[in-house]
């Protein structure tokens, strides 16, 4: 650190205060000094994020207020993000659910930390995409037949099939 920096921020040159955390904002003087943020303010850009989260927790910058800024797109500043809803502000889908973090507290009033909010077994999108409220665990999709029991279906009608026209078979062989 350069001295100066030292004495403009209360710092004292001749002695190693490197490792200290003046602010207690979870950044040494040297991380505050390296990020350029003030070693006696623990919120340099007074966004209501600490300089220490922005830096180790949210990789946003420090210097910088979040309080409008929308880091990954889904309508949720970052503030509102980390102090509100305690989703992450750098991934538009926190619980990874196919609906952005801002659809879910939105539109449809779901929870963006829960990828099943009502607990049904079907992600709030699988519910969203087929008409269902995804916060009533009575209402779900119908689920649709999977692949093996289109193949058994088919297999069945084959045999029934065969086994109609063998009878017509028999039959005919017995009448004539």
């Amino acid at each position: 650190m350069l001295d100066g920096w030292e004495i403009n921020n209360g710092l004292n040159p001749l002695v190693d205060d490197s490792a200290t955390d003046l602010d207690g904002d979870g950044l040494t003087n040297l991380e505050e000094y390296e990020a350029g943020t003030d070693p006696n303010d623990a919120d340099s850009d007074d966004d209501g994020l600490t300089d220490g989260d922005e830096v180790n927790l949210y990789y946003t910058d420090p210097l910088i207020s979040d309080y409008d800024l929308d880091s990954d797109g889904d309508s949720l500043t970052n503030v509102e993000e980390v102090d509100i809803h305690e989703t992450d502000p750098n991934d538009s889908d926190s619980d990874d659910d196919g609906l952005t973090d801002g659809e879910e507290i939105n539109t449809y009033s779901t929870d963006p930390n829960d990828s099943d909010s009502d607990d049904d077994g079907f992600s709030d999108y699988e519910e969203v995409l087929n008409g269902t409220d995804p916060n009533d665990p009575a209402d779900f999709p119908v689920t649709p037949p999977t692949e093996s029991s289109g193949v058994l279906f088919i297999s069945v009608l084959a045999l029934s099939f065969t086994a109609f026209f063998a009878l017509v078979v028999l039959f005919r062989k017995k009448t004539t």
